[in-house]
Protein backbone atom coordinates (compact mmCIF):
# COMPACT_ATOMS: atom_id res chain seq x y z
CA UNK A 1 0.00 0.00 0.00
CA UNK A 2 1.32 3.60 -0.92
CA UNK A 3 0.35 6.88 0.84
CA UNK A 4 1.19 10.57 -0.14
CA UNK A 5 4.35 11.94 1.55
CA UNK A 6 2.09 14.09 4.12
CA UNK A 7 5.02 16.90 5.38
CA UNK A 8 2.67 17.73 7.98
CA UNK A 9 2.88 14.65 9.70
CA UNK A 10 6.77 14.82 9.99
CA UNK A 11 7.18 17.89 11.51
CA UNK A 12 10.09 18.04 13.98
CA UNK A 13 11.22 14.60 12.56
CA UNK A 14 15.06 13.00 13.24
CA UNK A 15 15.90 10.72 11.51
CA UNK A 16 19.34 8.92 13.32
CA UNK A 17 20.59 6.33 12.28
CA UNK A 18 23.36 4.20 13.56
CA UNK A 19 25.66 2.09 11.14
CA UNK A 20 27.30 -1.17 12.22
CA UNK A 21 30.57 0.10 12.93
CA UNK A 22 28.84 2.73 15.09
CA UNK A 23 29.30 5.68 12.66
CA UNK A 24 25.64 7.72 12.58
CA UNK A 25 23.80 9.21 9.44
CA UNK A 26 21.41 11.83 10.39
CA UNK A 27 18.63 13.78 8.57
CA UNK A 28 17.12 16.90 10.71
CA UNK A 29 13.74 16.17 9.64
CA UNK A 30 12.84 19.08 6.95
CA UNK A 31 10.76 18.31 4.24
CA UNK A 32 13.41 19.04 1.67
CA UNK A 33 16.39 16.87 3.28
CA UNK A 34 13.38 13.75 3.55
CA UNK A 35 12.24 13.85 0.10
CA UNK A 36 15.86 14.50 -1.08
CA UNK A 37 17.33 12.08 0.67
CA UNK A 38 19.67 9.41 -1.73
CA UNK A 39 18.23 6.30 -0.99
CA UNK A 40 20.96 4.24 -2.27
CA UNK A 41 23.20 5.92 0.75
CA UNK A 42 20.53 5.32 2.99
CA UNK A 43 20.53 1.64 2.27
CA UNK A 44 24.54 1.64 2.39
CA UNK A 45 24.50 2.90 5.65
CA UNK A 46 22.11 0.19 7.02
CA UNK A 47 24.55 -2.56 5.41
CA UNK A 48 21.07 -4.19 4.42
CA UNK A 49 22.96 -5.54 1.20
CA UNK A 50 19.90 -5.36 -1.29
CA UNK A 51 19.83 -5.40 -4.70
CA UNK A 52 19.77 -2.37 -7.08
CA UNK A 53 17.00 -3.31 -8.41
CA UNK A 54 15.58 -2.71 -4.46
CA UNK A 55 16.92 0.56 -4.08
CA UNK A 56 15.92 1.72 -7.51
CA UNK A 57 12.38 0.96 -6.70
CA UNK A 58 12.42 2.74 -3.40
CA UNK A 59 14.19 5.67 -4.79
CA UNK A 60 11.61 6.18 -7.43
CA UNK A 61 8.28 5.98 -5.07
CA UNK A 62 10.44 8.77 -2.51
CA UNK A 63 11.02 11.08 -5.91
CA UNK A 64 7.62 10.93 -7.22
CA UNK A 65 6.84 12.14 -3.97
CA UNK A 66 5.20 8.86 -2.21
CA UNK A 67 6.50 6.39 0.45
CA UNK A 68 5.69 2.69 0.88
CA UNK A 69 4.51 3.01 4.31
CA UNK A 70 6.34 -1.26 4.89
CA UNK A 71 8.78 -2.68 2.21
CA UNK A 72 8.65 -6.54 1.85
CA UNK A 73 11.62 -9.37 2.28
CA UNK A 74 14.88 -8.63 3.60
CA UNK A 75 14.59 -4.92 3.53
CA UNK A 76 11.90 -4.99 5.99
CA UNK A 77 13.75 -7.80 8.31
CA UNK A 78 16.24 -5.19 8.57
CA UNK A 79 15.05 -2.15 9.40
CA UNK A 80 15.27 -2.61 13.04
CA UNK A 81 19.00 -1.54 12.51
CA UNK A 82 17.03 2.16 13.02
CA UNK A 83 17.46 1.82 16.74
CA UNK A 84 18.07 4.14 19.45
CA UNK A 85 20.79 5.37 20.65
CA UNK A 86 19.51 5.73 24.04
CA UNK A 87 17.62 2.88 25.52
CA UNK A 88 15.00 3.57 28.00
CA UNK A 89 12.43 6.76 26.53
CA UNK A 90 11.36 8.90 29.40
CA UNK A 91 8.20 8.64 31.68
CA UNK A 92 4.99 10.09 30.80
CA UNK A 93 4.10 13.02 28.87
CA UNK A 94 5.59 16.02 31.11
CA UNK A 95 8.91 14.39 31.01
CA UNK A 96 8.81 13.77 27.23
CA UNK A 97 7.40 17.51 26.72
CA UNK A 98 10.90 18.61 28.79
CA UNK A 99 13.52 16.29 26.40
CA UNK A 100 11.72 17.74 23.51
CA UNK A 101 12.05 20.92 24.07
CA UNK A 102 15.61 20.67 25.08
CA UNK A 103 17.25 18.40 22.49
CA UNK A 104 14.78 18.71 19.43
CA UNK A 105 16.69 21.90 18.51
CA UNK A 106 13.87 23.93 17.83
CA UNK A 107 14.03 27.36 17.65
CA UNK A 108 13.18 29.79 19.78
CA UNK A 109 9.95 31.03 18.40
CA UNK A 110 9.06 27.43 17.47
CA UNK A 111 8.97 26.52 21.11
CA UNK A 112 6.73 28.95 21.80
CA UNK A 113 4.05 28.09 18.93
CA UNK A 114 4.36 24.30 20.31
CA UNK A 115 4.32 25.05 23.78
CA UNK A 116 0.55 25.70 23.79
CA UNK A 117 -0.05 23.00 21.82
CA UNK A 118 1.59 20.12 23.32
CA UNK A 119 0.05 21.49 26.52
CA UNK A 120 -3.30 20.86 25.00
CA UNK A 121 -2.14 17.46 24.30
CA UNK A 122 -0.86 16.83 27.24
CA UNK A 123 -4.73 17.69 28.80
CA UNK A 124 -6.01 14.84 27.05
CA UNK A 125 -3.11 12.30 26.66
CA UNK A 126 -1.45 12.64 30.42
CA UNK A 127 -4.03 10.26 32.85
CA UNK A 128 -4.31 7.76 29.98
CA UNK A 129 -0.75 7.63 29.48
CA UNK A 130 0.18 7.62 32.96
CA UNK A 131 3.98 6.72 33.30
CA UNK A 132 4.36 5.02 29.90
CA UNK A 133 6.40 6.51 27.43
CA UNK A 134 4.55 8.67 24.91
CA UNK A 135 6.14 6.01 21.79
CA UNK A 136 2.92 3.52 23.05
CA UNK A 137 0.43 6.32 21.73
CA UNK A 138 -0.21 4.94 18.50
CA UNK A 139 -2.45 5.78 15.64
CA UNK A 140 -5.53 4.52 17.67
CA UNK A 141 -5.13 7.20 20.30
CA UNK A 142 -3.94 9.98 17.69
CA UNK A 143 -7.62 9.43 15.89
CA UNK A 144 -9.29 9.59 19.29
CA UNK A 145 -7.04 12.83 20.00
CA UNK A 146 -8.15 14.35 16.29
CA UNK A 147 -12.03 13.85 17.71
CA UNK A 148 -11.48 15.52 20.97
CA UNK A 149 -9.53 18.48 19.11
CA UNK A 150 -12.31 18.52 16.79
CA UNK A 151 -14.76 19.21 19.70
CA UNK A 152 -12.88 21.88 21.72
CA UNK A 153 -11.04 23.85 18.46
CA UNK A 154 -13.44 25.65 16.56
CA UNK A 155 -11.32 26.37 13.70
CA UNK A 156 -10.09 23.88 11.32
CA UNK A 157 -6.89 25.27 10.66
CA UNK A 158 -5.68 25.61 14.09
CA UNK A 159 -6.63 22.23 14.36
CA UNK A 160 -4.48 20.70 12.02
CA UNK A 161 -1.80 22.96 13.29
CA UNK A 162 -2.64 20.72 16.54
CA UNK A 163 -2.80 17.61 14.86
CA UNK A 164 0.54 18.27 12.86
CA UNK A 165 2.70 19.65 16.00
CA UNK A 166 1.60 16.42 18.00
CA UNK A 167 2.25 13.98 14.81
CA UNK A 168 6.08 15.71 14.75
CA UNK A 169 6.49 15.16 18.67
CA UNK A 170 5.60 11.85 18.67
CA UNK A 171 7.69 10.99 15.72
CA UNK A 172 10.72 12.32 17.30
CA UNK A 173 10.30 9.88 20.21
CA UNK A 174 9.59 6.81 17.73
CA UNK A 175 12.59 7.55 15.65
CA UNK A 176 14.64 7.76 18.84
CA UNK A 177 13.25 4.86 20.82
CA UNK A 178 12.12 2.00 18.79
CA UNK A 179 13.73 -0.53 16.72
CA UNK A 180 11.35 -0.21 13.86
CA UNK A 181 9.71 3.49 13.03
CA UNK A 182 6.54 3.51 11.92
CA UNK A 183 5.19 6.97 11.91
CA UNK A 184 2.37 8.89 12.93
CA UNK A 185 0.02 10.08 10.46
CA UNK A 186 -2.06 12.83 10.78
CA UNK A 187 -3.92 12.95 6.97
CA UNK A 188 -7.38 12.98 6.68
CA UNK A 189 -8.15 13.02 10.69
CA UNK A 190 -9.89 16.30 10.46
CA UNK A 191 -11.10 15.70 7.01
CA UNK A 192 -14.49 18.09 5.79
CA UNK A 193 -15.96 15.16 4.24
CA UNK A 194 -16.73 13.48 7.57
CA UNK A 195 -20.66 12.42 7.86
CA UNK A 196 -20.19 13.69 11.41
CA UNK A 197 -18.03 16.19 13.65
CA UNK A 198 -16.89 14.55 16.53
CA UNK A 199 -19.17 17.12 18.53
CA UNK A 200 -22.28 15.85 16.94
CA UNK A 201 -22.29 12.32 18.19
CA UNK A 202 -23.63 13.62 21.79
CA UNK A 203 -26.53 12.81 22.92
CA UNK A 204 -29.56 15.23 23.54
CA UNK A 205 -30.91 15.50 26.74
CA UNK A 206 -34.67 14.34 26.83
CA UNK A 207 -36.65 17.18 27.72
CA UNK A 208 -37.07 15.23 31.13
CA UNK A 209 -33.71 15.64 31.64
CA UNK A 210 -33.91 19.75 31.07
CA UNK A 211 -36.28 19.94 33.85
CA UNK A 212 -33.63 18.64 36.09
CA UNK A 213 -31.45 21.22 34.72
CA UNK A 214 -33.90 23.85 34.62
CA UNK A 215 -35.31 22.90 38.36
CA UNK A 216 -31.33 23.36 39.45
CA UNK A 217 -30.32 26.13 37.62
CA UNK A 218 -33.96 27.95 39.46
CA UNK A 219 -31.43 28.79 42.38
CA UNK A 220 -29.24 30.63 40.78
CA UNK A 221 -31.88 33.32 38.52
CA UNK A 222 -31.56 35.70 41.71
CA UNK A 223 -27.66 35.38 43.04
CA UNK A 224 -25.63 34.32 40.12
CA UNK A 225 -28.12 35.35 36.85
CA UNK A 226 -25.15 34.32 35.03
CA UNK A 227 -25.49 30.63 35.49
CA UNK A 228 -29.04 30.82 35.42
CA UNK A 229 -29.25 32.39 31.72
CA UNK A 230 -26.46 30.48 30.60
CA UNK A 231 -28.35 27.38 31.07
CA UNK A 232 -32.30 28.66 29.91
CA UNK A 233 -30.71 30.32 26.88
CA UNK A 234 -28.77 27.56 24.85
CA UNK A 235 -32.01 25.04 24.43
CA UNK A 236 -33.76 27.97 23.15
CA UNK A 237 -31.49 29.33 20.79
CA UNK A 238 -29.81 26.20 19.84
CA UNK A 239 -26.24 28.32 19.19
CA UNK A 240 -23.10 26.94 20.70
CA UNK A 241 -22.34 28.20 23.96
CA UNK A 242 -19.03 30.16 22.05
CA UNK A 243 -21.25 31.56 19.74
CA UNK A 244 -23.66 32.85 23.00
CA UNK A 245 -20.56 33.91 25.08
CA UNK A 246 -18.48 35.75 22.32
CA UNK A 247 -21.52 38.41 21.42
CA UNK A 248 -20.80 41.87 21.02
CA UNK A 249 -24.06 43.08 23.14
CA UNK A 250 -23.70 46.90 21.33
CA UNK A 251 -24.06 45.28 17.95
CA UNK A 252 -24.91 41.81 18.08
CA UNK A 253 -28.21 42.54 20.32
CA UNK A 254 -30.63 43.84 17.82
CA UNK A 255 -34.48 44.26 17.44
CA UNK A 256 -36.10 44.47 14.28
CA UNK A 257 -37.94 47.31 13.19
CA UNK A 258 -40.44 46.10 10.96
CA UNK A 259 -41.54 42.96 13.35
CA UNK A 260 -40.43 44.26 16.41
CA UNK A 261 -38.61 40.78 17.20
CA UNK A 262 -35.58 40.64 19.22
CA UNK A 263 -32.57 38.23 17.45
CA UNK A 264 -28.91 37.96 17.92
CA UNK A 265 -26.57 38.37 14.84
CA UNK A 266 -24.04 35.78 14.87
CA UNK A 267 -20.82 37.44 12.93
CA UNK A 268 -17.44 37.68 13.15
CA UNK A 269 -17.34 41.36 12.71
CA UNK A 270 -14.53 43.42 14.64
CA UNK A 271 -15.19 45.42 17.74
CA UNK A 272 -15.74 48.86 18.08
CA UNK A 273 -11.98 49.45 18.18
CA UNK A 274 -11.46 47.58 15.28
CA UNK A 275 -10.14 44.67 16.80
CA UNK A 276 -11.96 40.92 15.91
CA UNK A 277 -12.93 39.02 18.71
CA UNK A 278 -14.80 36.65 17.77
CA UNK A 279 -14.86 33.32 15.81
CA UNK A 280 -17.36 30.85 14.21
CA UNK A 281 -16.85 27.38 13.08
CA UNK A 282 -18.07 27.57 9.56
CA UNK A 283 -19.64 29.87 7.36
CA UNK A 284 -22.63 28.18 7.62
CA UNK A 285 -22.72 29.55 11.53
CA UNK A 286 -23.24 33.05 10.43
CA UNK A 287 -27.08 33.58 10.67
CA UNK A 288 -29.39 35.16 12.95
CA UNK A 289 -31.24 33.81 15.87
CA UNK A 290 -34.12 34.77 16.91
CA UNK A 291 -35.29 35.03 20.62
CA UNK A 292 -38.56 32.94 21.84
CA UNK A 293 -41.24 35.29 22.78
CA UNK A 294 -41.30 33.26 26.03
CA UNK A 295 -36.95 33.79 26.80
CA UNK A 296 -38.30 37.66 26.04
CA UNK A 297 -40.97 37.58 28.62
CA UNK A 298 -39.03 35.69 30.92
CA UNK A 299 -36.33 38.19 31.05
CA UNK A 300 -33.75 37.28 28.88
CA UNK A 301 -33.32 40.31 26.96
CA UNK A 302 -33.84 42.53 30.05
CA UNK A 303 -30.51 40.60 31.40
CA UNK A 304 -28.54 41.24 28.15
CA UNK A 305 -28.99 44.44 28.35
CA UNK A 306 -28.28 44.78 31.64
CA UNK A 307 -24.49 43.59 30.60
CA UNK A 308 -23.87 46.28 28.92
CA UNK A 309 -23.72 48.96 30.88
CA UNK A 310 -22.99 52.79 30.49
CA UNK A 311 -20.29 53.02 28.69
CA UNK A 312 -19.16 52.57 24.82
CA UNK A 313 -17.17 49.32 25.51
CA UNK A 314 -18.18 46.25 24.18
CA UNK A 315 -19.70 43.98 26.21
CA UNK A 316 -20.26 40.03 26.20
CA UNK A 317 -22.86 38.26 28.31
CA UNK A 318 -21.16 36.54 30.82
CA UNK A 319 -18.09 38.47 30.94
CA UNK A 320 -18.46 40.21 34.10
CA UNK A 321 -18.22 36.55 35.89
CA UNK A 322 -16.25 34.33 33.45
CA UNK A 323 -13.56 36.65 32.24
CA UNK A 324 -12.04 34.78 28.49
CA UNK A 325 -9.15 33.08 28.28
CA UNK A 326 -6.69 34.98 26.23
CA UNK A 327 -3.59 32.87 25.71
CA UNK A 328 0.25 34.06 26.75
CA UNK A 329 3.29 34.30 24.58
CA UNK A 330 5.94 33.13 27.07
CA UNK A 331 9.65 33.73 26.70
CA UNK A 332 12.49 31.22 26.53
CA UNK A 333 13.55 31.79 29.57
CA UNK A 334 10.19 30.81 31.37
CA UNK A 335 9.54 27.53 33.40
CA UNK A 336 7.80 25.18 31.35
CA UNK A 337 6.13 23.68 33.84
CA UNK A 338 4.18 26.86 34.01
CA UNK A 339 1.59 25.63 31.51
CA UNK A 340 0.07 28.74 29.63
CA UNK A 341 -3.13 27.60 28.85
CA UNK A 342 -5.97 26.50 31.83
CA UNK A 343 -7.63 22.94 32.10
CA UNK A 344 -8.42 22.81 28.77
CA UNK A 345 -11.05 19.82 29.09
CA UNK A 346 -13.87 22.05 27.51
CA UNK A 347 -11.83 24.67 26.23
CA UNK A 348 -9.97 25.64 23.39
CA UNK A 349 -6.44 27.12 23.07
CA UNK A 350 -5.02 28.76 20.63
CA UNK A 351 -1.49 30.14 18.54
CA UNK A 352 0.14 33.06 20.14
CA UNK A 353 -1.21 35.81 17.90
CA UNK A 354 -2.90 38.83 18.29
CA UNK A 355 -6.04 39.22 16.99
CA UNK A 356 -8.91 37.43 17.31
CA UNK A 357 -7.23 33.65 17.22
CA UNK A 358 -7.06 32.07 20.78
CA UNK A 359 -9.44 34.02 22.56
CA UNK A 360 -12.07 31.66 23.88
CA UNK A 361 -15.01 33.01 25.96
CA UNK A 362 -16.59 30.11 26.74
CA UNK A 363 -13.32 28.16 28.57
CA UNK A 364 -14.27 28.87 32.09
CA UNK A 365 -18.13 28.47 31.27
CA UNK A 366 -17.91 24.97 29.94
CA UNK A 367 -15.24 24.13 32.75
CA UNK A 368 -18.01 25.17 34.92
CA UNK A 369 -20.55 22.92 32.72
CA UNK A 370 -19.05 20.17 33.10
CA UNK A 371 -18.63 20.29 36.65
CA UNK A 372 -22.35 21.53 37.15
CA UNK A 373 -23.43 18.43 35.44
CA UNK A 374 -21.66 15.79 37.34
CA UNK A 375 -23.29 17.19 40.53
CA UNK A 376 -26.89 17.61 39.33
CA UNK A 377 -26.43 13.57 38.30
CA UNK A 378 -25.26 12.77 41.77
CA UNK A 379 -27.83 14.04 43.87
CA UNK A 380 -30.56 12.74 40.77
CA UNK A 381 -28.88 9.04 41.77
CA UNK A 382 -29.10 10.22 45.68
CA UNK A 383 -32.69 11.14 45.23
CA UNK A 384 -33.00 7.34 43.14
CA UNK A 385 -33.75 9.21 39.71
CA UNK A 386 -31.83 7.85 36.42
CA UNK A 387 -29.92 11.05 34.85
CA UNK A 388 -27.52 9.28 32.42
CA UNK A 389 -24.29 11.76 31.88
CA UNK A 390 -22.32 9.14 30.04
CA UNK A 391 -22.39 10.68 26.05
CA UNK A 392 -23.39 14.13 27.35
CA UNK A 393 -21.74 17.54 27.93
CA UNK A 394 -23.71 20.53 29.75
CA UNK A 395 -24.03 22.79 26.76
CA UNK A 396 -23.57 20.93 23.56
CA UNK A 397 -26.51 18.30 24.48
CA UNK A 398 -28.29 21.25 25.38
CA UNK A 399 -27.96 22.50 22.09
CA UNK A 400 -28.95 18.83 20.28
CA UNK A 401 -32.15 19.55 22.67
CA UNK A 402 -32.92 22.49 20.67
CA UNK A 403 -33.05 20.67 17.10
CA UNK A 404 -34.82 17.12 18.31
CA UNK A 405 -37.17 19.40 20.11
CA UNK A 406 -38.02 21.32 16.47
CA UNK A 407 -38.15 17.94 14.40
CA UNK A 408 -40.49 16.34 16.94
CA UNK A 409 -42.50 18.80 16.14
CA UNK A 410 -42.37 19.11 12.52
CA UNK A 411 -40.56 21.90 12.09
CA UNK A 412 -38.86 21.23 8.59
CA UNK A 413 -35.54 20.88 8.20
CA UNK A 414 -34.38 23.43 6.58
CA UNK A 415 -35.38 26.04 9.14
CA UNK A 416 -34.12 24.02 12.07
CA UNK A 417 -30.40 23.44 10.39
CA UNK A 418 -30.72 27.71 9.29
CA UNK A 419 -31.23 28.11 13.20
CA UNK A 420 -28.75 26.13 14.30
CA UNK A 421 -26.02 27.31 11.68
CA UNK A 422 -25.57 24.28 10.12
CA UNK A 423 -25.56 23.63 6.48
CA UNK A 424 -28.28 21.88 4.77
CA UNK A 425 -27.28 20.08 1.57
CA UNK A 426 -30.72 19.62 -0.09
CA UNK A 427 -30.85 23.58 -0.29
CA UNK A 428 -28.64 25.87 -2.77
CA UNK A 429 -26.28 28.06 -1.70
CA UNK A 430 -28.41 31.63 -2.21
CA UNK A 431 -31.61 29.94 -0.59
CA UNK A 432 -29.78 28.81 2.03
CA UNK A 433 -28.37 32.12 2.84
CA UNK A 434 -31.90 33.64 2.78
CA UNK A 435 -33.76 31.53 4.86
CA UNK A 436 -30.47 32.81 7.28
CA UNK A 437 -31.69 35.95 7.25
CA UNK A 438 -35.18 35.83 7.41
CA UNK A 439 -36.43 36.56 10.75
CA UNK A 440 -39.83 36.38 10.07
CA UNK A 441 -39.87 32.93 9.14
CA UNK A 442 -37.31 31.67 11.43
CA UNK A 443 -39.36 33.16 13.95
CA UNK A 444 -42.96 32.15 13.17
CA UNK A 445 -42.52 28.67 11.83
CA UNK A 446 -39.03 27.93 13.57
CA UNK A 447 -39.03 28.47 17.34
CA UNK A 448 -42.86 29.87 17.96
CA UNK A 449 -43.73 26.60 16.42
CA UNK A 450 -41.75 24.13 17.43
CA UNK A 451 -40.50 24.79 20.86
CA UNK A 452 -43.71 24.91 23.20
CA UNK A 453 -42.73 21.64 25.05
CA UNK A 454 -39.80 23.94 26.52
CA UNK A 455 -41.97 26.93 27.43
CA UNK A 456 -43.83 24.66 29.27
CA UNK A 457 -40.75 24.08 31.28
CA UNK A 458 -39.68 27.64 31.28
CA UNK A 459 -42.70 28.81 33.52
CA UNK A 460 -41.27 26.39 36.03
CA UNK A 461 -37.93 27.59 35.48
Amino acid sequence: MKTRFDAGSFSGLVIDITKPDGTRLKFDGSVEELESAAVDKIFEALDLNSSNEKVAQVAQLVSSNEIAPAVSGEVAQRSSVIASHRSKPPAGFQKSYEEYMKEAGLKPSTKRTYRSRLMFAKSFFKDRLGDQPVVVIDQTWVWEYAKFVTLHVSNETTAEHYLHTLAGFLNWFRVRYTKEFVPISTQKLLSREQSRPAADERDAFSLEDVEMLFENARRYRKRSPHKYWATIAIPFLGCRIEELAQLDLTSDLRRDAATGLWYLSLNQDPDHDGVVRKSLKKLASWRVVPIHSALVKHGFVEYLRSQVGQSKDSKRPFEDRWKPWVPKVKSDEADEADEASPTATEGEPSLEVSGSVGIKWSQYITNWGGRELAKVAKQKASDGKVFDISNKTYFHSLRHTFKQTLDRAGVSREISEALSGRRYAGMDEERYRKLQKDLSVLSKDGIEAGLDKLVDLLQRA
